[in-house]
């Protein structure tokens, strides 16, 4: 049997099949929905799966050293580019470079446990006609007698209209007084897809093949990290986010155990260039509020964050772009 295709139509033993061109519309007009749909209900389901087993969750926290803020894999609520440290596929959103800085003076009401973040980034040409970003950051937390650190450096890139995906990189060193510090380095990976013009799913993974460094055999690590998230625009200033982070360790004796957590948080414009957050996360319970100012370089938000048992810590940030 020939073939040839000629004016997008497919010519077999002298008859003509359907155009290409409408195929190709039939298929995308039917079967990629019905994927994305598919998609977004397996989504929701392991969400509210991980929601209903987040009632056995000890508490914990992901990194001490990471920003204090409720986790999420989208951004449709961020006031400062937390979001970048949990899902680096975000990072695709820049559309100009940007330096921002994080200060929480009392972390928890303690002084020793004072943090400040500070991250660059900038969008870049990642492949032909294919928009990407490149960003860094550090944060420390602590002092002489206790202290962390983590640095990352990572890179995203769209892969196509509704898809972006970001790796990066991290170190991180725990120190304590008159003890060898803990150092590890570890891969993050993440990726965003835009399912409708109201929707997107955030997916991210944290501390993947971990190499412990130093003379120290411990590990510095709690585990793998998990996020699922969705970002909801339910009306032009009232968004949402929606999801879920969990945790998965294994001890040394080969038993493993889970945790995990639900969170949403909603965010509002009430005025031009003024927007408010609010944010609650189950195990163990946390409450969030902000808010934040935009200039047309600048933008200063300003976040309390409570914690059931570590209680409340405040945090300042300011962002510049060019």
């Amino acid at each position: 049997m020939k073939a040839r295709w000629f004016n997008d139509y497919r010519i077999i033993r002298g008859h003509k099949i359907r155009p290409v061109r409408l195929v190709r519309n039939i298929f995308f007009a039917h079967l990629v929905p019905n994927v994305v749909v598919l998609l977004f209900m397996a989504s929701l389901l392991t969400v509210i799966f991980l929601a209903i087993h987040s009632q056995n969750a000890s508490a914990q926290e992901l990194l001490s050293t990471r920003p204090l803020t409720l986790p999420f894999a989208t951004d449709a609520t961020a006031l400062q580019p937390f979001v970048f440290a949990n899902n680096p596929a975000l990072a695709t959103m820049l559309n100009r470079p940007m330096l921002h800085c994080t200060l929480a003076p009392l972390r928890f009401g303690l002084r020793e446990l004072s943090s400040a973040y500070i991250l660059y980034a900038s969008p870049i040409q990642a492949f032909e006609q294919s928009n990407g970003a490149f960003f860094t950051s550090l944060n420390v937390l602590g002092g002489t007698l206790y202290n962390e650190l983590t640095a990352s450096v990572g890179a995203a890139a769209q892969v196509s209209e509704s898809i972006a995906v970001g790796v990066g990189v991290e170190y991180a060193r725990i120190g304590i007084r008159d003890i060898l510090p803990l150092q590890r380095l570890s891969w993050q990976f993440g990726a965003s897809f835009l399912l409708s013009d109201w929707l997107t799913l955030g997916l991210a993974a944290h501390n993947l093949a971990p190499v412990n460094l130093g003379s120290r055999s411990e590990s510095a690590s709690s585990g793998q990290i998990g996020f699922i998230s969705f970002g909801i625009t339910a009306l032009p200033d009232l968004l949402f986010d929606v999801g879920t982070v969990f945790w998965f360790n294994r001890t040394a004796d080969s038993s493993s155990n889970t945790a995990s957590a639900l969170a949403i948080a909603l965010s509002y414009e009430p005025l031009e260039r003024l927007r408010v957050r609010f944010g609650v996360q189950g195990a163990p319970r946390q409450a969030e509020f902000g808010i934040r100012y935009s200039l047309t370089d600048i933008a200063i938000a300003v976040t309390a964050h409570f914690h059931e048992s570590l209680g409340i810590s405040q945090q300042i940030g300011i962002s510049y772009s060019w």
